[in-house]
């Protein structure tokens, strides 16, 4: 496990989280949610860690739009899937990244490891 901003940062946990109340089609996706959070964990500005710990006011759409810009960026950078070209793995990184910030928005806090 590792730490984001002193604090232990547990992808498994996150994506139980945020796909507790989504659909069938993403929880098959789970291994898939964790590899993008693996890849986001070290590069997460500090101001949206902030933000989804402690989002009791919630995102608002302008948010989710710069943010979903910034980290399918940061998650297609990190993540190489062999033979996929980039513009293809931004299609896949994406809704997950979106899925993310949706949770966000929702102005539930997300704990970042069950510890």
């Amino acid at each position: 496990m590792v730490t984001v901003t002193g604090q232990p940062f547990d992808a498994g946990h996150i994506a139980d989280q945020i796909l507790q109340d989504g659909s069938a089609f993403f929880r098959l996706l789970r291994p898939l949610v964790v590899k993008v959070l693996e890849a986001l964990s070290d590069k997460l500005p500090a101001d949206l860690i902030a933000l989804l710990t402690d989002a009791s006011d919630g995102l608002d759409d302008a948010e989710i739009a710069t943010w979903q810009i910034k980290l399918t960026k940061i998650a297609n950078d990190a993540i190489d899937i062999p033979k996929v070209p980039e513009w293809a793995e931004e299609m896949i990184i994406s809704p997950i990244v979106g899925y993310l910030l949706a949770f966000a928005k929702s102005g539930k806090a997300l704990t970042l490891s069950a510890a």
